[in-house]
């Protein structure tokens, strides 16, 4: 959502039902020829909605698992960062351990 909170309002419309008159419902017999033309302009907007809806689904579910493989990237940089950071310090201790060590065999042969 170009990296804000707030929805277009057109992307909004897209979920919207769009309502259904009664006077639909009533039998084909029934139905003058207008009623019968709004009635086909009523289901080609339907269709044309729900091929919307699809294409905006679609859209979506691309960009979120686009969005999860980013992430896993990331996390799996960062993972290694740490255990790189994690060894580096693995060998900063062992350093600082070997001088103590050779610390105290000093102090012992002077003493």
């Amino acid at each position: 959502m170009n990296n804000t909170l707030e929805t277009r309002r057109e992307e909004e419309a897209i979920f919207q039902d769009i309502v259904r008159p009664e006077w639909m419902d009533k039998p084909s017999e029934e139905l003058t020829d207008e009623e019968k033309a709004e009635i086909k302009e009523f289901d080609a907007k339907v269709k044309k909605l729900d091929a919307e809806r699809d294409k905006r689904v679609k859209g979506l579910t691309t960009e979120l698992q686009k969005l999860q493989t980013d992430i896993s990237d990331i996390c799996n940089a960062f993972n290694g960062k740490v255990v790189a950071l994690g060894e580096t310090k693995m060998e900063y201790d062992q350093a600082v351990y070997e001088s103590e060590m050779l610390c105290i065999k000093l102090a012992q042969v002077e003493t």
